[in-house]
């Protein structure tokens, strides 16, 4: 679904609104950003590390369940007393009620994925993991007539269609790991628009293959207080795009090799270095990255600085950092196979037996970038950040973290997400009831963020396309209003002897708060608009474990 939500309801190349990777096939898997480790490459931002379970070893278990989300079956399990398997099949509760007829705001909504992983353990102590996604989605919209129309897009019929996959093999023997990944999308947008007298008049067409080959070679070494790894791989990306509403039929085509190491040491009883470097090269140009930390422990907490190079092969998707909204594929366009930044952070955490946090301070420089409207320009993030979290060793628990920033072009221009601040605090509380055998968990979490950064229509209206609206250019802001949303959580957990039951209800946007998503100009209303993300979303969630 990564047409959902955009301002040009065109695919996106930075995912949907649903995870084709399940949670019932996630192991124990972290975001990384701030002060990351060589070993996460390839980024001048954050990493989301998904990591997958793997088999039960002992005997097969399977999960069934039910949502408005979508419906999960799950089976996991050894197969013989070398080789684990997992298998994992969801089907969207949206597509269900699309089958009988049922729409949403005029649209049928649907998707499915399968997901399974395969662990062997070999004769010579190694370990092989296959693992196979793939998911498709589709989104329909009918037009309904001019007499009855009520905005732009009433107008009009489309048709999305998205598919993905993801093959992969990894190998484990001690200290030496392989991986290799082949993943794919492939989306389709079809639209016809029709005029007064409900004839087809114009066709939008766009299509969009992507595909990233990755593989990875990696050692760990370990030698007295320290332990090292060391890195040799590749990317390969494929991008094709026939969109006749920007610059037609275009193809991308880029790789790099790269080779890298990070180790760690402690230095004394109370310092601890880490040090990384990496190369890369894009057969056109290279790239070095170079990062180091240093701590200094003190008595249940530290206090550490550290600075970096930062360097992220551009594709068609980023190459910009703000875009009229279709993806320009042109090389010529391109001054740089890389994006750069320079990463300094001072940070002090700290943690008890139940508490634990961090406090931050934090500049992310970026020498060079490219700027529709400004050209070869630099950019800077810079603010502060804190988070405190409490375990549930009792069973209360909380998170709560906060950010202060300031995003900005040369020249203090802003940037489309310079919301300034964000917060997020997440508390509940577990009960045991009836001597453990039934728990009741209730949690509420509240987020906050200041409004993205738009460009007015003052300078658009009379041209030819007045309804593509050019992102957080450098004059006529407009700022949308914060977004608020409070979400509350209430599970009921039974546990049986061979079975576990689940009944929750999770409430997104609680109050109903419509929250701004973007502006866009409607050319049947005349007027400039602005556009709403959903509110109130219940979802009731039933699960069994067996």
């Amino acid at each position: 679904m990564s047409n959902a939500g955009t301002l040009n309801d065109q695919p996106a190349g930075t995912g949907g609104g649903v995870n084709a990777i399940s949670a019932q096939v996630l192991g124990n898997s972290s975001f990384n950003f701030g002060a990351m480790n060589a070993d996460l490459s390839n980024s001048v931002g954050g990493v989301f590390d998904l990591k997958l379970k793997s088999g039960n070893q002992e005997f097969f278990q399977y999960t069934a369940q039910a949502s408005l989300i979508g419906f999960d079956l799950m089976a996991d399990g050894p197969i013989g007393e070398k080789t684990q398997l997992l298998v994992n099949y969801r089907y969207s509760f949206t597509g269900l009620l699309s089958q009988f007829g049922v729409d949403f705001g005029g649209e049928s909504i649907g998707y499915q994925d399968l997901s399974v992983v395969s662990k062997i353990n070999l004769r010579n102590e190694g370990k092989l993991k296959f693992f196979v996604i793939g998911g498709d989605s589709n989104n329909d919209f009918e037009h309904t007539g001019f007499a009855n129309a009520e905005r732009q897009k009433d107008l009009s019929d489309i048709n999305y269609k998205g598919n993905l996959a993801i093959v992969g093999i990894r190998y484990d023997k001690n200290s030496l790991s392989f991986s290799y990944a082949l993943s794919g999308s492939f989306e389709s947008r079809n639209e016809t628009l029709y005029d007064e007298l409900d004839n087809a008049s114009f066709y939008l067409n766009t299509d969009d293959d992507r595909m990233i080959n990755s593989a990875l070679l990696q050692k760990s070494l370990s030698f007295k207080n320290g332990s090292a790894n060391i890195q040799l791989g590749s990317n390969i990306y494929n991008w094709r795009s026939d969109n006749p509403t920007s610059v037609g039929k275009s193809e991308w085509n880029k790789g790099l090799g790269f080779i890298g190491a990070d180790w760690g040491q402690f230095i004394g009883p109370q310092f601890n270095s880490e040090l990384g470097i990496k190369y890369y090269n894009s057969f056109s140009e290279s790239a070095f990255d170079y990062r180091a930390k240093l701590s200094y422990l003190l008595d249940g907490s530290s206090i550490y600085v550290s600075f970096g190079n930062y360097s992220q092969l551009l594709n068609p998707d980023n190459q910009y950092f703000n875009q009229v909204g279709i993806p320009t594929f042109s090389e010529a366009d391109r001054s740089t196979d890389f994006i750069t930044s320079q990463r300094s952070v001072i940070g002090y955490e700290w943690s008890t037996s139940n508490w634990s946090g961090n406090f931050e301070s934090f500049l992310y420089d970026f020498s060079n970038v490219q700027v529709l409207g400004l050209g070869d320009t630099g950019a800077r993030s810079s603010g502060v950040s804190a988070n405190v979290q409490r375990n549930t060793s009792d069973g209360w628990f909380a998170l709560i973290g906060a950010t202060y920033f300031n995003s900005i072009y040369s020249g203090n221009l802003n940037n489309r997400y310079n919301a300034r601040y964000n917060g997020v605090a997440n508390l509940g509380k577990e009960i045991e009831l009836r001597k453990q055998e039934k728990r009741f968990e209730i949690s509420m979490r509240q987020t906050v963020q200041g409004g993205n950064w738009y460009q007015s229509f003052d300078n658009l209206l009379g041209s030819e396309s007045p309804d593509r609206l050019l992102l957080a250019a450098p004059v006529d802001y407009i700022q949308t209003t914060p977004y608020l949303r409070t979400d509350l959580r209430i599970q009921m957990t039974k546990a049986k002897d061979k079975s576990t039951r689940t009944f929750s209800l999770d409430i997104q946007n609680l109050l109903n708060r419509e929250n701004a998503s973007f502006f866009y100009y409607d050319t049947f209303l005349n007027e400039e608009l602005q556009n709403t993300q959903l509110g109130m979303i219940p979802n009731i969630t039933y699960r069994i474990d067996f």
